[in-house]
């Protein structure tokens, strides 16, 4: 885990007490199942998106133990990455069918949930958002064309699943704050150049060049996350039996076979791994299996509209 190994470092070097929260699939299970947690998603529930499933057993493993004060804030990064530019598709902006481009990246990356029904619905998908989109386009030069592609994830994203997220906090009865959501933060990244917001090139420039507290230049941003020794062998073997398959191919057999053993959240704990590898209708991550069974519990039968 990434983030994990990170946070370790970043910590030991800030002196500041660091604590590790084991994650396993039967452990989630548990927790998922509880009535606790299912008094969780209720209350976080706002009929725009599913609640955090990742971050539940963290924060209560931290109350449980008395870690936390119950008069502590919590705040977290969300969304710096948003914000700095790192959602942006790396694209040539200055070309005719950029637009076109945007919207079809914008519909693969937010609705292909299922890979079955994205195939039968993408065409439908863009239209509608090519109709929604009209009165953003209006107000926005052909020089910031990206801002159509950041305004469809504020509105339909950020707003609505990444911020319904500090829900958690509140359910344990912490106060939080999200620094990066600063409006005068967020006015400034609305002014600045795409060519300085694409892969972050501003934002990461600038801690490099001010190295706040001596941490920025010498761990990794956003490294590639690595698996245990006896995993990646495993991996590799099975990996070369698709040589000729292709890429898609893999990925497709690792995320259906492999995802609900490796998954560093255990995303899929509270299915059973054989309801996970038997599916048909090709998920495309564990919040996948969360929105489904979120449209569930409201007595949606949301596969038969598609």
């Amino acid at each position: 885990n990434r983030e994990m190994n990170i946070a370790k470092k970043l910590s030991t070097r800030l002196n500041v007490p660091w604590y590790y929260i084991p994650y396993t699939n039967k452990k989630l299970q548990k927790v998922m199942l509880s009535y606790e947690h299912k008094k969780y998603e209720n209350f976080a529930d706002s009929l725009t998106s599913i609640h955090f499933p990742s971050d539940f057993t963290a924060i209560k493993y931290l109350k449980d133990n008395n870690i936390i004060p119950k008069n502590c804030v919590i705040i977290n990064g969300q969304s710096g990455d948003f914000i700095s530019g790192n959602h942006l598709p790396n694209l040539r902006y200055n070309e005719k069918n950029t637009l076109d481009k945007l919207v079809n990246l914008y519909v693969f990356k937010h609705y292909h949930l299922w890979g079955l029904y994205f195939k039968k619905n993408k065409n439908t998908l863009t239209k509608k958002i090519f109709s929604y989109i009209k009165q953003i386009i209006e107000n926005i030069e052909e020089k910031d064309i990206h801002k159509v592609y950041e305004r469809l994830e504020f509105i339909n994203r950020q707003s609505k699943y990444v911020i319904n997220g500090q829900r958690l906090y509140e359910f344990f009865g912490y106060e939080w704050r999200l620094p990066l959501w600063d409006s005068l933060y967020i006015d400034f990244w609305e002014t600045v150049p795409l060519k300085e917001k694409l892969k972050q090139k501003l934002y990461k420039k600038t801690i490099h060049k001010t190295n706040w507290c001596n941490v920025w230049n010498d761990i990794p941003i956003n490294p590639q996350n690595t698996f245990s020794y006896s995993t990646s062998i495993l991996r590799f073997f099975i990996k070369t039996l698709f040589i000729f398959r292709g890429k898609e191919s893999w990925h497709n057999f690792e995320k259906k076979y492999l995802h609900y053993y490796i998954d560093t959240l255990c995303g899929y704990a509270q299915w059973q791994y054989f309801d996970i590898s038997r599916d048909q209708r090709s998920f495309r991550n564990s919040l996948s299996w969360h929105t489904d069974e979120y449209l569930k519990s409201k007595n949606i039968d949301w596969e038969k509209f598609l």
